[in-house]
């Protein structure tokens, strides 16, 4: 098939400098690939950057790369509903972003059934299975959405911040990392830690594949393939400096 143009949307692309590593690597797959099957046409890109409202998109399109071959937008609104035409993008990309939930599950706050912890690892086991429903739908808005606005054909990647098991999670360091701040928040304010909770869930490989697959059937999976992280290990909760130096440096 000959195209004049292809269209890459990336979601939660946050400021850079990872978004424009994962644009770059896409074009250079796809360029070489079209150029070897269409007699070494050129194919021009656009590309989309897509946010939440307050990401910071001055910061992002003023670090993009001078020698950049792609045309570039801005996209601001939640990547959980429909932000393009239908069959519009030829390739999605989404990287360690589909773990932020839209917001906290309503019968969390509602019913305080979280007090003194600001994430659902550690707590009450209704906690957890209310986190793991609310992904659930979530991760299955998102699928939607990206299943009316991909081409026929479209690829998707996605690179998920997951752990195998609770426990796993608990005693990694991205597990430390959130159990130190929460107990900073708590010793600054005892009375309103109890109604702060981040809104986040990480899920395990077969919760992903039973999304993927048995909610939903409007991908093929091509490959899955799991990824180390620096703080999926085991970490002494006493390295508080490792984990600021590792957070200051975006690593998840």
């Amino acid at each position: 098939m000959i195209l004049d143009a292809f269209t890459i949307a990336d979601f939660g692309c946050s400021i850079g400098p990872s978004t424009f590593f994962a644009v770059e690597n896409i074009i250079s797959a796809v360029g070489n690939k079209y150029k070897k099957s269409n007699q070494n046409k050129t194919l021009d890109f656009q590309v989309f950057f897509n946010d939440l409202i307050d990401n910071d998109f001055n910061t992002l399109f003023r670090s993009l790369p001078s020698n950049r071959k792609y045309l570039v937008a801005g996209v601001p609104g939640s990547f959980y509903t429909c932000l393009f035409p239908k069959k519009s993008i030829h390739f999605a990309h989404c990287s360690t972003a589909l773990h932020w939930l839209p917001k906290i599950p309503e019968e969390v706050f509602k019913r305080g059934i979280n007090k003194g912890r600001i994430q659902y690892l550690g707590g009450e086991k209704e906690v957890t299975e209310a986190y793991a429903a609310h992904h659930g739908e979530d991760f299955g808005r998102f699928l939607r959405a990206r299943g009316d606005e991909l081409v026929d054909g479209g690829l998707m990647a996605l690179l998920v911040f997951g752990f195998a098991a609770v426990d796993v999670y608990s005693s990694s360091g991205a597990g430390m990392v959130f159990e130190i701040l929460g107990s900073c928040l708590e010793d600054m304010a005892k009375l309103k830690v109890d109604s702060f909770n981040l809104h986040f869930y990480f899920p395990s490989e077969s919760e992903l594949k039973a999304i993927l697959i048995e909610v939903n059937r409007l991908f093929c999976v091509g490959k899955t393939a799991k990824m180390a992280s620096p703080l999926s290990h085991k970490l002494d909760p006493k390295d508080t400096n490792y984990f600021v130096f590792l957070k200051r440096k975006g690593v998840n």
